[in-house]
């Protein structure tokens, strides 16, 4: 597990390292030294071969002086600190255009190797300028919150929601076929139909333009899936609210 120190065969000299990520497919083990700074990155049927031949050994706690573990633990907390500022949204807590880019990259490898079918499903907010420009720029802050939490709602614990742009969000809907999609953007329309945006006495209905793209193996890149989904946002845009 993540966290476990190891006696491993590196360059054929036996190192103690601390296995600090695996990948989401577990075919790669990446392993720091007791700096926390990187030392190896080994595939599955290599570290499986080194366990299985003894040159690889599970160690209890790596004899590690408290110290170490003091400074292990300080650089995984800053490290993942970080991680998490690169790859998602401040206010919103949702992974950025960037992130949300390499899980559609991720998607599409699996359409093309293993024949899976997802949806791109992106939505974009009409009204949020107006929010903006009437109540203040923290009111369209607030929006952007209270609208992420309607979407999260309807959206199931397995799809990607993202923020995308300032007013634009984009959702992964993994494993999920083009009826099913629509159904997932039929309840949010309803959600956001029914919700208004109040400020101080004030109520405000909000709208919204929406667009589904299938990820299969024929499309073409994570660029063109996404320029091709806010597009269509945009002629949806074109034809009326909501």
């Amino acid at each position: 597990k993540i966290g476990d120190w190891l006696l491993l065969d590196v360059k054929s000299t036996p190192q103690r390292l601390r296995l600090a990520w695996i990948a989401k497919n577990y075919d790669r083990y990446v392993f720091v030294n007791v700096k926390g700074l990187k030392e190896a990155t080994i595939t599955r049927d290599e570290l499986a071969q080194q366990l299985r031949s003894g040159t690889g050994v599970v160690l209890d706690d790596g004899g590690e002086p408290l110290i170490d573990r003091a400074q292990y633990a300080m650089l995984q907390k800053m490290h993942s600190q970080l991680l998490h500022e690169t790859t998602h949204d401040h206010l919103t807590g949702l992974v950025n255009r960037r992130e949300f880019e390499r899980h559609i990259a991720e998607a599409l490898a699996s359409a093309r190797q293993l024949g899976l079918h997802h949806m791109l499903y992106v939505l974009n907010l009409n009204q949020f300028s107006v929010v903006n420009n009437t109540f203040g720029y923290s009111s369209g802050d607030r929006l952007l919150v209270e609208i992420v939490q309607l979407l999260r709602k309807e959206l199931g614990e397995h799809n990607i929601l993202s923020r995308i742009g300032g007013n634009e969000f984009g959702m992964l809907l993994e494993n999920s076929l083009t009826e099913e999609a629509q159904a997932t953007a039929a309840r949010h329309r309803e959600a956001i139909q029914n919700y208004r945006f109040t400020h101080n006495d004030k109520s405000l209905a909000i709208y919204f333009s929406a667009a589904l793209r299938p990820i299969a193996a024929d499309s073409e890149n994570v660029a063109a899936l996404l320029q091709a989904a806010e597009a269509s946002c945009h002629i949806a845009q074109k034809k009326g609210t909501n």
